[in-house]
């Protein structure tokens, strides 16, 4: 008596488990998919960390010196942006308006 009932509890959470599962999700048959894409991403990774680590630049970049007002309005752009962090609903609230503006 016990078995037959484990027995149909196991059905029974088998079915639920077909009956939620999710469609979008891929099945067995992706999972090669990934196998066989997984190489090349290594490869491409690798590749990237030993240009940026360990090869030496074929040409330096120079930076040239800004000029004043480039300057002033960078400051004033990343002084704005980084005090908008702690804070940031009035940004949000004048955005809002903004968009409520322009649609009715």
């Amino acid at each position: 008596m016990a078995r037959e009932a484990h027995a149909e509890g196991a059905r029974r959470n088998k079915e639920v488990w077909r009956r939620s599962s999710f469609p979008s999700l891929p099945g067995p048959k992706a999972y090669p998919l990934g196998f066989g894409v997984d190489p090349f991403t290594l490869f491409y990774y690798i590749r990237l960390a030993k240009r940026m680590f360990f090869d030496r630049p074929r040409t330096w970049i120079l930076y040239e010196p800004m000029d004043r007002d480039k300057s002033l309005l960078l400051a004033m752009t990343s002084s704005f942006i980084t005090s908008s962090f702690p804070y940031p609903s009035p940004l949000f609230d004048l955005t809002h308006q903004m968009a409520l503006s322009s649609y009715l």
